[in-house]
């Protein structure tokens, strides 16, 4: 099992920093050890969280259908969801008028709960901001009872270009021009304020 070795005569001094080399190799491999047992189980840690998170959010997603939220908007159905948000298909009950309803997912944590709300505070801001032809209206917000923020945007009618772009069948050039040229007057309009959107992708287009 030997992994190293001196010849004779030896030199005192060299069979100490050769034994001291291994020594410190063994537990730096025992130190990496001990590391790696605790970012597995951090990681085992982090997936149960999302688990749990995804759990939670999806039994507050159904329970949600069929209420009245801040006592403005009756949550018919689910039409989308994210990391942090689904979005609701709703009426408003003063005007009767159909619109879309995203709803922030509650954090309990303190820390977390805050960063979420200045997280809603800056979209909040920066959609009322961009008014452009080619953005979603947004027409209110608030916070509901049990510290639930919302967004309330025009309800849209079509598809995401995601459905449009389908393997082995390139869109024409006429067809992304149409889409390309009404999404860079948005992101210019947008820059022009100091907003960047951060989540292009064809999914929200």
């Amino acid at each position: 099992g030997g992994s190293d070795y001196v010849t004779k005569p030896y030199s005192p001094p060299e069979v100490l920093a050769r034994v001291t080399h291994h020594v410190r190799m063994v537990r730096m491999q025992q130190e990496l050890a001990r590391e790696a047992k605790r970012l597995a189980q951090l990681n085992n840690e982090l997936v149960r969280a999302h688990g749990e998170t995804r759990a939670v959010f999806g039994a507050l997603g159904q329970n949600l259908l069929g209420q009245v939220l801040d006592g403005k908007y009756v949550l018919q159905a689910q039409i989308g969801s994210g990391g942090y948000a689904v979005v609701y298909r709703a009426i408003a009950m003063g005007t009767q008028q159909a619109v879309a309803v995203k709803v922030y997912r509650p954090v309990s944590e303190a820390t977390k709960a805050a960063r979420q709300m200045s997280r809603f505070r800056e979209e909040e801001a920066a959609t009322h901001r961009v008014c452009h032809p080619n953005t979603v209206a947004i027409l209110d917000s608030g916070t509901a009872l049990g510290g639930i923020n919302y967004l309330v945007m025009e309800l849209l009618k079509g598809h995401p270009l995601t459905t449009e772009m389908q393997p082995d069948q390139p869109l024409s050039l006429a067809s992304c021009m149409e889409v390309a040229l009404p999404l860079c007057r948005v992101l210019v309009d947008a820059n022009r304020l100091g907003v960047v959107h951060r989540d292009i992708k064809p999914d929200n287009i």
